[in-house]
């Protein structure tokens, strides 16, 4: 049934509750300012439509302490507005107390806010347990504790916003009583509704799957609990409560560890929700379509007869959820409490995921580090062993290697969920991952990559990395002049030294360098040099920009006085010329190949499966268990299109 009714109609006759599978408060300060507004701009003698309602209407009524008959209601949609409205009436009805109209304010709060039964407080409308806390502190005038949800904080910052602008209206006013009671009618009895009854589930979960995208955009993340709440919605009183307050539960830890501790962007929400599906439930990427994948491996059709099977794998999938954030957290923010439960590992795995992170290739592990935290969430020496070598893969397959970003993810994903589900010893982690290096960037590739003069090294994204790594490794443990941040942030141009400079004319230069030379050798890695400020050198003669240093040499920017080990490392040099371009680059690729070794002496030829599909199959139909997988095939179809990220 459809009609269209006043905040009274809606308000006063039901005792409403938002159930908790729909999405907690929403509204940011510009959906309640736009709300406040429409308001204010209201003509006189004009209603203001203020937008749909879904109502499911239950069995269930009573009759309050005011002799007034209450039928219970489920909101299935309009909860953000009536929210707001009510929000906006409380703060009419604080108003009117400070105003001394403690009567008006009685009956605005006995009408629309809260009702007794025996003396004990009904919400007329009781929002979901996300926010319910904030919603009944402000309600009943009591001190309000700091929200730990979003939807929380999101209610307390709505209120204050509201109680700001009522202040606004009623300041330096004669009759301030006035402006709240009118308000307060046209908030009652001029905002009009389209308001849907509804009397079957059945068309609750039709409704359900049509509102969900609506509105506000849901992360993926959102959508997957608003669909376990709405599943647990159809269970028996006790055990829906139970397995409501269980996923109530794991998302305010979940939504702490993430948008708190990791600080993340719905972006995030959404890879931290693959990652762990990748890792606990299919491997294969292509088979993940986000709440779809989800409702498909728990459809509502197969727990109507079998509800304790939904408590059962409903409250499995959650428990492991919650246990992958403080993992996926601890990857994206290693700071002095990530990895606490390894002892006197963590500080050792803190920083390898710190150069994890330096290198800008996390999201390819993730799910293989759920899974080892699953598997061991203790042991911090495998997973200190795994990260190493994750490390070391990265930087050399797709860093120096330049293969695409999804190079061995298949296999890398297909070793996180056997680990994951107990098929495979955590201890072989290490093997597969060295097995998996040997094949795209071995020893021999990665030299060669790095000796390429053709290469414009300049533009490799890399660069920066890769030179800050090799300054580390010239302090020896010592602690560099600058974070890594910093030169993450500064521009190429400032942070980047061409020894010999891309604009080369002095006689200097053109005596020791041919017109081929000076063109072919300026981008080469041994011309480059990482720096504080790369205009100081500008195109000076390598004699000027090496320098001097000593006690009674005058300050002045040059290699010998620089703060960079790597440009002191210039000093001694007498000149530059194309075979000391040539030399250093040799260098630099012989400390890298050292720098990230990886021990290839006892993988046999033989080896094991690599994961991959076999050449020109559908990944989405394919049985990996009986499938053929190939070992060489896949990396040559890698290896073909190396460097298409813009790498050597």
């Amino acid at each position: 049934m459809t009609s269209t009714k006043s905040a009274t109609d809606v308000l006063r006759p039901y005792l409403l509750v938002v159930p908790d599978y729909q999405r907690g408060y929403a509204w940011e300060e510009q959906h309640v300012q736009e709300f406040l507004e429409d308001i204010h701009l209201l003509e006189p003698g004009k209603d203001h439509y203020t937008g749909t309602i879904v109502l499911l209407n239950g069995n269930e009524a009573l009759v309050d302490d005011e002799s007034h008959a209450l039928l219970y209601a489920e909101v299935v949609d309009g909860q953000q507005r009536l929210t707001t409205v009510c929000l906006l009436l409380n703060e009419i009805r604080r108003a009117l107390v400070a105003a001394g109209q403690d009567r008006a304010a009685k009956g605005l709060k006995q009408q629309f806010l809260i009702t007794t039964k025996d003396g004990v407080p009904l919400h007329k409308l009781r929002i979901g347990s996300d926010g319910l806390p904030t919603w009944t502190a402000l309600l009943q005038d009591q001190p309000v504790k700091p929200p730990e949800t979003l939807s929380g904080r999101r209610l307390l910052r709505a209120a204050e916003q509201i109680r700001k602008h009522l202040a606004g209206l009623t300041a330096e006013v004669a009759e301030p009583v006035t402006i709240l009671t009118g308000l307060r009618d046209v908030v009652i009895t001029r905002l009009r509704f389209t308001v849907h009854a509804l009397d079957q589930h059945a068309e609750v979960g039709v409704i359900f799957e049509t509102l969900n995208d609506r509105g506000k955009p849901l992360t993926e993340l959102e959508k997957v609990k608003n669909y376990l709440l709405f599943l647990a919605a159809r269970l028996p009183a006790a055990p829906q409560n139970a397995l409501a307050a269980k996923i109530n539960t794991a998302w305010s830890q979940i939504y702490r560890l993430l948008l708190e501790v990791a600080m993340v962007s719905p972006a995030g929400e959404d890879q931290f929700l693959r990652a762990h599906w990748l890792a606990a439930v299919d491997p294969l990427p292509m088979r993940w379509k986000g709440t779809k994948s989800v409702k498909k491996q728990f459809p509502r059709e197969r727990y109507v007869q079998q509800p304790d099977l939904l408590g059962t794998e409903i409250g499995a999938y959650v428990d492991s959820l919650a246990r992958a954030a403080q993992a996926y957290a601890d990857c994206l923010r290693p700071d002095t409490q990530a990895f606490s439960d390894f002892g006197t590992t963590a500080m050792q795995v803190r920083a390898l995921q710190q150069d994890l992170i330096r290198a800008g290739t996390v999201a390819a592990f993730l799910p293989l580090f759920i899974a080892l935290r699953e598997r061991g969430p203790q042991d911090g020496e495998l997973y200190r062993e795994a990260l190493d070598l994750c490390v070391r893969f990265a930087v050399r397959t797709y860093l120096i290697g330049g293969y695409r970003a999804d190079a061995g993810q298949t296999r890398l994903y297909r070793l996180a969920h056997a680990v994951y589900g107990g098929k495979r010893d955590p201890s072989t982690v290490g093997k597969a991952l060295r097995r998996l290096t040997s094949e795209y960037a071995g020893d021999a590739y990665v030299r060669e990559a790095l000796l390429e003069t053709e290469y414009n090294w300049y533009r490799w994204g890399a660069l920066k990395y890769f030179l800050y790594e090799y300054e580390l490794h010239l302090l020896n443990g010592a602690k560099p002049d600058l974070d890594y941040a910093f030169f993450a942030k500064t521009k190429r141009e400032k942070t980047i030294e061409h020894i010999l400079p891309q604009t080369a004319t002095s006689p200097y230069w053109t005596q020791r360098f041919s017109k081929e030379q000076l063109r072919g050798l300026v981008h080469t890695l041994g011309n480059l040099v990482l720096t504080r400020d790369n205009s100081a050198y500008s195109n000076k003669d390598f004699p000027d920009k090496r320098g001097a240093a000593g006690p009674n040499i005058p300050k002045k920017p040059c290699y010998a006085q620089a703060p960079l080990v790597q440009e002191q490392e210039l000093a001694p040099l007498e000149d530059w010329t194309p075979q000391q371009i040539l030399a250093r680059q040799q260098r630099l690729a012989d400390w890298a190949v050292q720098h990230w070794a990886v021990d290839f002496t006892d993988l046999d030829e033989g080896g094991e499966p690599t994961d991959e599909p076999p050449s020109g199959a559908d990944e989405d139909s394919l049985d990996y268990e009986a499938a053929e997988l190939l070992t060489a095939e896949a990396v040559t179809n890698d290896a073909n299109s190396a460097g298409a990220a813009g790498t050597p």
